[in-house]
């Protein structure tokens, strides 16, 4: 019974949050048009993809996110790619990657992937990486590196600018009790100071969406006026299939390439 009442009551929260959306959800012309969500990205076939250890005779060593959109053909393969942000020594492999990916059709032919590059705590004898597809649009490549290729992970890229401050969010109370994760990609504007301008959503759950967008807002980059700027978030439930002792537990995490972890933990329904 217990159970039963926790998936009503989520359920209900699941709604009510949905119908809210509707009419605070602000948007932007000039950042973003159009906005997909998880559901609308439905992986059939992909590619397991190396880290770019070496990119024209120069040797790789950065950390960070690279977005790309996507146009699809009518049987759900890759027609064009193009990337939205990312380290230019990442780019090229991303795209070459994601153009042997296959999707099921929806209704824009369209999709958004995110990659997200990290180069590991410990040492390795030689180069090597692990490639994780995480949801349904999230792909992680992790890279390890010798003792003897040391370096340092870049906060930024290319084009995009430091972090100079920012502000930490919780995992919104009423998305963790409708049990809602996934990824929400933000489209930022920033002026002359660094302050944020404009947000939009290109990519997210409409019940994350608002908090996200109320978060960037309070951060400041380093001065590049009228510079786009992207940055993703990433809401996940820790350790699924465990117990703990709190179902309380918060953590925000900023990691290079402006890539943001918002982790939560949640009770199991006692037997």
């Amino acid at each position: 019974m217990r159970q039963m009442r926790s998936l009503f009551k989520a359920i209900t929260c699941s709604v009510f949050l949905s119908i809210v959306s509707a009419y605070i959800w602000p948007q932007s012309s000039d950042v973003a048009a159009t906005t997909l969500t998880e559901k609308d990205v439905k992986v059939i076939e992909f590619e397991d993809m190396r880290y770019p250890f070496v990119v024209n005779g120069e040797p790789v060593h950065v950390g960070g996110i690279v977005v790309v959109a996507l146009k699809l053909d009518e049987g759900g393969h890759v027609r064009e790619a193009s990337a939205i942000t990312g380290d230019s020594s990442l780019v090229q492999s991303t795209l070459d990657n994601v153009r042997k990916w296959r999707f099921e059709p929806n209704s824009s032919r369209s999709a958004i992937i995110v990659y997200h590059f990290k180069i590991a705590d410990g040492l390795c004898k030689s180069p090597s990486s692990f490639f994780t597809l995480e949801g349904p649009n999230l792909a992680t490549i992790t890279a390890c590196f010798p003792s003897t290729e040391s370096g340092s992970i870049a906060r930024g890229s290319v084009n995009q600018p430091d972090i100079l401050d920012f502000e930490e969010m919780q995992y919104p109370a009423l998305a963790a009790q409708a049990s809602v994760h996934g990824l929400v990609v933000l489209q930022v504007k920033i002026d002359e100071n660094g302050a944020v301008t404009d947000a939009a959503a290109v990519m997210g759950n409409k019940i994350l969406v608002p908090a996200c967008l109320v978060n960037v807002k309070k951060w400041r980059f380093r001065k590049t006026a009228g510079q786009t700027v992207v940055v993703v978030y990433h809401f996940t439930f820790a350790g699924e299939g465990l117990r703990y002792n709190s179902d309380q537990q918060r953590q925000f995490v900023l990691e290079p390439g402006n890539f943001v972890r918002v982790i939560a933990t949640r009770m199991l329904a006692q037997p």
